[in-house]
């Protein structure tokens, strides 16, 4: 379909079971980013068990590598935080790897998520990833302000930080109204259960309770 077809969609659907109901472009376009962003975390709920589903946010995997800025900053003790400027639309981290450089050997490794309320326990505790244990270590990873912080010790030093992730789609803006062009920010397949997301929003915020919440795999049927 095209964002055009969508649109129609959406407001034909809405119809079926509110004829009265009045709608303009505006209005659409606000539903119809509710049910994009429904969607994609729908799919991300369950996206390491079903395979569908992965399938269904292909267009939205990117996959971003940068360079740790300067040598990292002493933020307590013997600890060193590297700022990385965060990928733009970044939704969902997939998986995430550093490449550190231990003794002059440089090697790839898991990155440990943390939050940022938990920062001060791993940095006191002396078995915390981050620490370098017969060669290897896990650097930690928060955010703050925007960017992603990586936690290392002045033992080793990080060089790079890859990231997989899901994007947030790009938003439909009402000049989409009259574009005709196909709509790929996501799959063909998933373009009619968007209309029935963005009319099942609309019509539950007009109290309709004749189109109550629907399971996603009504939708889906």
């Amino acid at each position: 379909m095209s964002p055009f077809q969508l649109y129609i969609g959406v407001s034909r659907e809405t119809r079926e079971f509110k004829s009265d109901i009045v709608l303009s472009t505006a209005d659409i376009t606000y539903w119809l980013n509710k049910a994009l962003d429904e969607l994609v975390d729908t799919r991300y709920a369950v996206i390491d068990s079903d395979e569908e589903s992965k399938r269904d946010l292909d267009t939205l995997i990117q996959e971003s590598a940068a360079l740790a800025a300067g040598t990292g900053a002493v933020i307590y003790d013997n600890t060193l935080g590297y700022t990385i400027s965060k990928p733009t639309g970044l939704r969902y981290i997939l998986s995430e790897k550093a490449g550190i450089t231990v003794n002059s050997v440089t090697k790839t490794v898991n990155v440990r998520p943390i939050s940022l309320d938990r920062l001060n326990f791993k940095l006191e505790d002396p078995f915390a990833e981050h620490n370098l244990s017969f060669g290897k270590a896990m650097p930690l990873r928060y955010e703050v302000d925007g960017d992603i912080i990586l936690v290392g010790k002045d033992d080793y030093i990080i060089n790079t930080y890859t990231v997989t992730y899901i994007e947030t789609p790009d938003r439909f803006v009402i000049l989409d109204a009259e574009d005709q062009t196909e709509y790929s920010i996501l799959p063909v397949k998933t373009h009619k259960e968007l209309i029935s997301i963005a009319t099942r929003m609309i019509l539950e915020n007009e109290s309709n309770p004749r189109y109550q919440t629907t399971t996603i795999e009504e939708l889906k049927s």
